[in-house]
């Protein structure tokens, strides 16, 4: 049994109403359906486990509410039926998602809790490796029973995000809704080797209409994929270690922004053409933390080049983080060359020669 498994929730038990478990409790039974959700190897598995622990803790009906920009009780019984079941499959593909082989592994003890009559906040936290995330339980007893209404994940996002990403479907309808949240989960239960085989397929497809389309129009089609399937946020702050440290916030936005610019304009210089390339996923590895997704690139002249893929967990999801091609550390290249412009000419020195590389791509060179 693993350490994960084997954990055992003791928490206290918060002003509990008339009916029901106390606040404190209805968090460690989730917790509880978490653990033993863990331990299936398949999506699926976990994602149905989940299912059924999100119904019984979480007031659903409170939350799809929150999420409409019309009122609950203008829906008719159906339709309410159909977006409930769509949030509790987004919030059970979120929890499969999150806590599988390479994500978090287990619950750390609770760190606080308090309760009013009618709301209650529970604090824990989730172990992935060597980082602790805050996790904030904001629970209800406004039905008779306290039920989860939000989560915040080290203090952002919880129901106010969702509400604000979801705010374009929104204004289309409580259709629009729910199909975005389908997307979500569906785009949720991707594996890390099925993000790379997408990032691929995109390539190729690009490359097809690669003169069709100009430099401008690649960028433009590839730009939602790339965005979708890496982090490049992450990739930015690696990519300059410690000096991330030093930078100002105002500092780092433009970094992101530049980088992942250049990201994308890379991709879409070097991907100009198709002349029967081929990419091929030929095997995934779990290494002590993340994912590592191998494959080959067929050249037109039949020569083989290695692409490996190494992915991390971020938001649920399995994002890339760093390219390895033919034995070459694409993020060790970059922590090399962007060390060394730091140390000569600071942040400013860095955004000139990205925008200035982000340029001379748009100009027609490339790698």
């Amino acid at each position: 049994m693993s350490t994960f498994s084997s954990l055992l929730l003791v928490v206290p038990c918060l002003a509990t109403p008339a009916r029901g478990e106390g606040a404190s409790e209805v968090v460690a039974r989730l917790q509880s359906s978490v653990v033993q959700a863990r331990e299936e190897a398949a999506f699926d598995a976990r994602a149905a486990r989940m299912r059924a622990a999100i119904e019984q803790a979480y007031d659903l009906e409170g939350m799809a509410s929150g999420l409409l920009a019309e009122p609950w009780d203008r829906l008719q019984e159906e339709e309410r039926a159909q977006l409930l079941a769509s949030l509790a499959r987004f919030g059970a593909a979120t929890y499969a998602a999150s806590f599988q082989e390479g994500g978090a592994e287990r619950f750390g003890e609770l760190a606080s809790a308090e309760a009013g009559e009618t709301t209650a906040r529970v604090a824990s936290s989730a172990v992935a490796g060597r980082k602790t995330i805050a996790l904030e339980y904001r629970l209800s007893s406004a039905s008779g029973s306290w039920r989860i209404v939000d989560v915040l994940v080290d203090g952002e996002g919880g129901l106010a995000g969702l509400t604000a990403e979801l705010a374009p479907e929104a204004e289309a309808g409580w259709t629009g809704v729910r199909d975005e949240l389908d997307r979500r989960a569906q785009r949720l239960a991707e594996s890390a080797s099925e993000v790379v085989a997408r990032l691929q397929a995109a390539l190729i497809e690009t490359m097809m209409a690669g003169a069709e389309l100009g430099f401008a129009g690649r960028r433009a089609k590839l730009a939602p994929t790339i965005e979708d399937t890496h982090d490049l946020a992450s990739v930015a702050q690696l990519s300059v270690s410690r000096a991330w440290n030093e930078l100002s916030a105002e500092e780092r936005r433009k970094l992101v922004d530049a980088f992942s610019e250049l990201s994308v304009a890379t991709y879409a210089a070097n991907f100009d053409s198709f002349g029967g390339e081929r990419f091929a996923v030929i095997g995934a590895e779990t290494p002590a933390r993340g994912k590592l997704v191998k494959s080959t690139l067929t050249k037109r002249n039949g020569d083989e080049m290695r692409f490996d893929y190494q992915l991390h967990l971020r938001q649920g999801k399995w994002r890339i983080i760093n390219i390895t091609v033919d034995g070459v550390s694409d993020l060790a290249l970059k922590r090399s060359e962007y060390g060394k412009i730091l140390g000569e000419g600071g942040i400013d020195a860095l955004l000139e020669k990205l925008n200035d590389r982000i340029a001379r791509y748009a100009g027609g060179e490339k790698d």
